[in-house]
């Protein structure tokens, strides 16, 4: 895991640059996370003014192109960019964590491709830009020109699997939507976005999918701008 940076305890990036890293896993039971950044569970990552760009994750079940975490992640004023993740069950071309903070960041052309998928076709590349499994908050960022390589409207730069608020953000000029909030089975998921812009996504804005049973819930409140 981490291709350039594997950080086991208490990390901080400052005015720093992880670029043009790659990690690749075919096979087994796990995919490869984190094509610039792995931060393990027990960890404490802290990214500020810095970029995380042109990395990539490859294999079955690959996970955050850019950034893989499952400890504690903050993002603020930085650059998470041109990062891919390929395979098959793949997620998070730019950001796929359990949870965290962003702040005053902008993550743009990420993309998420389902390479040599042998059923449904693009079915199995998932979120372009940011996969969210815990609490996440983002605030003042943009969320743009991300790529997920699907036709189905479901699948989306920003996707949502647990607890997500966006605040006065942008999320815009994604393919193939906007904000996916994705539940499966009995755990609820809730999406909620205040004055933020979600449109001139190519698709969908905002979408419920999923089969869930816990509950879905999308909160708009606070002076939002949905397209469509």
């Amino acid at each position: 895991e981490g291709g350039g940076i594997s950080n086991g305890g208490q990390l901080t990036l400052s005015d720093s640059a992880v670029s043009g890293n790659s990690v690749t896993h075919w096979g087994g039971d796990y995919g490869a996370g984190g094509g610039g950044i792995y931060n393990s569970s027990s960890a404490s990552l802290v990214i500020n003014g810095s970029a995380v760009s042109g990395n990539s994750a490859f294999g079955e079940g690959a996970w955050g192109g850019g950034i893989a975490s499952l400890g504690t992640l903050r993002i603020m004023n930085s650059l998470i960019s041109a990062n891919l993740i390929a395979g098959e069950y793949v997620s998070g071309g730019g950001i796929s964590a359990l949870g965290g903070t962003i702040a005053g960041s902008t993550i743009s052309d990420n993309r998420s491709l389902c390479d040599d998928c042998e059923y449904y076709d693009s079915w199995y590349a998932h979120a372009g830009g940011i996969e969210n499994f815990g609490v996440m908050t983002i605030t003042n960022s943009t969320i743009s020109g991300n790529h997920t390589d699907s036709t189905w409207s479901g699948y989306s730069a920003v996707q949502n699997e647990d607890t997500l608020t966006i605040t006065n953000s942008t999320v815009t000029g994604n393919t193939p939507s906007g904000i996916n909030t994705r539940c499966w089975g009995s755990d609820p998921v809730s999406t909620t976005l205040r004055r933020t812009i979600v449109s001139g996504n190519a698709d969908t804005e905002v979408y419920a999918g999923g089969y869930c049973r816990g509950g879905n819930v999308i909160t708009v409140n606070g002076h939002n701008i949905l397209g469509k």
